[in-house]
């Protein structure tokens, strides 16, 4: 009977020994749902940098509106806005009333407005603006209609898109390499010892890595190690084998760029970075940090984990809860949403914000071509006025 103990428990360390020199990777194709959806973080289009429509058409109005108040202001405006020469470091001396309104950060715009009037193509609105000069009844009501054509044409956004575009870059850059390099020359922050101390292991906080960046993410979710090779769970073949020893082993780079040019080819299109595809992006992310693993239930996990036992670390393994995974959690089971995720939300915002902007140029091109229309066709009827009062004066009584 003791010979026979002896060969079961030889038996036994053997096999134990079988497993621990072939550690295995995952599954193929397990974790092939999330790569694609972290990768279309990766590879979102940033869209072209958008320009106000209106630009030209605000100048325009910004001219026209400043140029029917002076002459209002006083009859001799455009004779006073005349330079003395583009040489004389002297401007002219302007009348009381039309230095109220070309004060001295204005002067430069009243001059500007002047000389745009005087192109040969605006030979019929300077007689117009001319016109309104030599009339003597009141014009107040022009004067408030050409103060709400400049106030619509001055006007600034809400967020200014210029900002909103400038936020979208930097967060979904942000979001993608937590600052790092591109490409072979990525590294994960805060790499230390092996996988499961820079992926993430339950009931510990989420390493600095994979909370900053979806690269770093992916790399833990996709690549092989030492001690578990032929990970397919995430591309049909498997990669190098990963360093996560350090925060300057140069195999994480590799790898990560072989999975972008693995990702870059499966994925049937790039979406365009929008405020709907992006909160697509965050609802799904948000969705698996809440789906339990193990048999425990645990959350805060983005990869796959071996169903067995209670979930654990991500070091590369497929059992014993273990799995090629990221893990962001606490000791009290809690998620810890990574900063990445917030920087995407972020990103979000900006593209609701920049669509928003371009919503409003299109009602604000029809309501400045409105306003403008306005203000034109009160100085044509009040000049028709003037001329009309003027021959009634006129008539011997």
């Amino acid at each position: 009977i003791f010979q026979r103990e002896k060969l079961i428990l030889a038996a036994a360390i053997i096999i134990l020994n079988f497993n621990a020199a072939n550690a295995a990777a995952p599954a193929a194709g397990v974790n092939s749902k999330l790569f694609n959806l972290l990768f279309k973080a990766i590879t979102a289009k940033i869209p072209e940098k958008p320009q106000d429509p209106n630009a030209q058409l605000k100048a325009e109005i910004k001219h026209t509106a400043l140029l029917t108040k002076l002459v209002i202001a006083d009859s001799t405006a455009l004779n006073q806005l005349k330079k003395t020469g583009d040489t004389d470091p002297t401007p002219k001396k302007l009348t009381p009333k039309l230095e109220e309104i070309c004060t001295t950060d204005k002067r430069e715009a009243c001059h500007t407005a002047d000389q745009w009037l005087q192109d040969r193509t605006r030979t019929e609105l300077k007689r117009l603006i001319q016109s309104l000069a030599n009339t003597t009844s009141d014009r107040q009501h022009i004067t408030e209609a050409a103060d709400e054509l400049l106030s619509k044409a001055t006007e600034h956004p809400p967020v200014e898109p210029e900002t909103a575009y400038s936020t979208l870059q930097t967060k979904l850059n942000s979001a993608r390499l937590g600052g790092k390099p591109d490409g072979v020359n990525f590294r994960i922050e805060g790499a230390q010892t092996g996988r499961e101390t820079t992926c993430g292991t339950t009931g510990s906080t989420a390493k600095p890595g994979v909370v900053k960046s979806v690269a770093a993410t992916i790399v833990c979710i996709c690549a092989s190690d030492s001690g578990n090779a032929n990970n397919k769970g995430c591309t049909e073949t498997q990669g190098i084998t990963v360093d996560f020893s350090g925060a300057s082993q140069p195999t994480q780079g590799q790898e990560y760029a072989r999975i972008k040019a693995a990702c870059e080819k499966s994925l049937t299109a790039s979406g365009e970075a929008t405020a709907h595809y992006l909160s697509e992006i965050i609802a799904a992310i948000n969705a698996e940090l809440e789906t339990g693993h193990g048999n425990d239930n645990k959350r805060g996990y983005l990869g796959w984990t071996a169903s067995d036992s209670a979930a654990s670390g991500c070091d590369g393994s497929s059992s014993n809860g273990k799995g090629a995974c990221a893990y962001f959690g606490d000791a009290e089971g809690a998620v810890n949403k990574p900063s990445w995720l917030s920087d995407l939300a972020a990103a979000q915002t900006a593209a609701k914000n920049l669509e928003t902007t371009k919503k409003n140029w299109d009602h604000d091109g029809d309501e400045l071509r409105r306003l403008n229309r306005t203000v034109i066709n009160l100085v044509r009827q009040h000049i028709i006025n003037s001329i009309a009062d003027a021959r009634h004066k006129a008539k011997p009584k």
